[in-house]
């Protein structure tokens, strides 16, 4: 017997005090569930990294480096299991609708050099790694800043919102190129398994 997965979508409405500050519209940035002690339920929190801004006009659209915590407030539950037998994609039925609250973390020794874009993260425990080269330039002729794949890593700490970046040194039996626009999954045993991507500017 086959089974189908109901996909329930709910549409987040952004907080009404005036006085928080949103991110900039982006694309190209990465997101990752934030779960610092690793209760799964407790807070619904999400870190959002990188990107870029469309610039009409420019030889490059302008990059952006800065780091948010946005905590969804209000139920999310599951579907029942009878509703998970349809496999339509429906709004929420009906109760509060959650609240989207931004805020953003101040970096320490964060890079300088490049930016990051069609990258990827995940977040174990209060750290998250970020999966994918730093690039510069224009357009056609953006290059990677080195060319073995980069993996760094920001600490999160929500009662100072801050992030403290470090590179993250790793071993490979052979070089692992350089790449963006790449894939990752975390296994059940806690492992990291990344896919695919593409180099940049001309080589692209």
């Amino acid at each position: 017997m086959t089974t189908t997965t109901h996909i329930r979508w709910e549409k987040a409405a952004p907080t009404t005090d005036i006085t928080m500050e949103d991110p900039t519209r982006r694309y190209a940035h990465a997101a990752t569930v934030f779960r610092p002690n690793d209760q799964a339920g407790t807070l619904n929190q999400v870190i959002v990294y990188g990107g870029a801004m469309l610039s009409e006009g420019e030889k490059a659209d302008t990059p952006l480096p800065d780091v948010w915590l946005m905590t969804i407030v209000g139920e999310t539950t599951p579907p029942s299991a009878a509703a998970a037998a349809t496999a339509t994609a429906t709004s929420s039925p009906g109760g509060a609708t959650p609240t989207v609250e931004w805020k953003r973390l101040r970096s320490f020794n964060a890079p300088t050099r490049g930016h990051n874009k069609y990258h990827t993260m995940v977040a174990v425990g209060a750290d998250v790694y970020v999966f994918g080269n730093r690039a510069m330039g224009t357009l056609k002729e953006e290059r990677f800043l080195q060319h073995l794949f980069e993996i760094q890593k920001f600490r999160v700490d929500v009662a100072t919102l801050s992030a403290t970046w470090e590179a993250v040194k790793y071993n490979a039996p052979s070089m692992i190129a350089g790449r963006l626009g790449h894939g990752t999954a975390v296994l059940a045993d806690g492992r990291i398994v990344c896919y695919g991507g593409k180099d940049v500017g001309i080589n692209s």
